[in-house]
């Protein structure tokens, strides 16, 4: 069995240092379907985005975040 949508891009793809994968990597992520645990990891590859030397990554993947983080419900 191939392994899932979301599964391809925060293991196999979003560990590529090139910026401009990086860049459309923190693109997708927010427009997944992610379970919690899923949810985790993505916020787990974003953060570590945020230490990248491009700019756009940066600030591609607070994007992301703030997506992620608007989409999650209030303790």
């Amino acid at each position: 069995m191939a392994p899932a949508l979301w599964d391809q891009i925060l293991h196999e793809i979003a560990p590529i240092p090139q910026q401009e994968v990086r860049w459309h990597v923190a693109q997708l992520i927010p427009r997944l379907q992610l379970s919690e645990g899923e949810r985790q990891v993505a916020v787990e590859v974003l953060t570590e985005y945020l230490d990248d030397h491009s700019r756009i990554v940066v600030v591609f993947s607070m994007q992301a975040l703030v997506e992620l983080a608007a989409r999650c419900p209030a303790p």
